[in-house]
């Protein structure tokens, strides 16, 4: 049989043998390390494509537009970490004018925060008409506990208001989230935190009560995530709740 090498066996002096050796092993490694950057390379971008079809799925599933409702400016932003989060928005066009406005944030981050998303907008979609805020979050909380959440410790927090242009108030329920912010024509600012009950996915018995303030021209009410307020600057100072 052929041989693959040199047929002289003095072909190597002896001296040179250990750095030949250490060549070879050099070599070795750098072609090792090549494959395995290729295969962290591809898997980089596998999963790189997974997260931006996630993210693509998920924006999906938020209202293609903001509502028209007269008397009624209604403005609208989600800008998540990464590709995909666990922010989640959605309005109801109810009857007699109204609007249901509904605002959540799945624990964790990423895919995991995003298929959370997606499965509190599938349950949200399921109670026709949602006109009382603590009805729908005691159908979201119910269904999420027993179903989804507890095997994981996963939660949601979520806040849903209705908007009755005709009489002017703001009827809303809270599981858990990051408490609205309102500010009075006069410039006077108030938190509408009263109704404050566990996020949702926690305690499937859960009952979730609602409150009610009276809104007047010019009034501004601001929904958030915790994405705002936990926000971090170059230096790593947090945003915070009083800015």
């Amino acid at each position: 049989d052929r041989k693959l090498g040199r047929e002289d066996a003095a072909a190597f002096p002896r001296e040179s043998v250990p750095e030949l050796v250490i060549l070879s092993n050099l070599f070795a490694r750098a072609t090792q390390a090549l494959v395995l950057s290729k295969a962290v390379r591809d898997a980089y971008d596998s999963l790189d494509f997974e997260m931006r079809t996630v993210a693509d799925i998920q924006k999906a599933l938020l209202p293609p537009r903001t509502p028209n409702v007269p008397g009624l400016e209604v403005a609208v932003q989600l800008k998540p970490a990464a590709r995909a989060g666990g922010d989640y928005y959605d309005f109801f066009e109810l009857p007699g004018g109204k609007l249901g406005v509904i605002i959540a944030d799945a624990s964790g981050h990423g895919a995991p925060a995003a298929v959370l998303m997606a499965m509190t907008h599938s349950i949200t979609h399921t109670l026709p008409c949602p006109t009382n805020p603590g009805e729908l979050l005691t159908h979201l909380n119910a269904h999420l506990a027993r179903r989804y959440t507890r095997p994981t410790g996963s939660f949601v927090t979520a806040f849903y208001a209705v908007f009755d242009p005709a009489s002017g108030v703001l009827t809303y329920a809270s599981a858990g989230h990051t408490p609205p912010r309102m500010r009075r024509r006069d410039g006077s600012l108030a938190v509408l935190n009263r109704a404050q009950r566990l996020p949702l996915g926690i305690k499937p018995d859960e009952v979730y009560p609602e409150q009610c303030i009276s809104l007047h021209p010019a009034d501004r009410v601001v929904l958030f995530t915790d994405g705002v307020i936990e926000a971090v600057n170059p230096d790593g100072d947090v945003f915070g709740t009083i800015r």
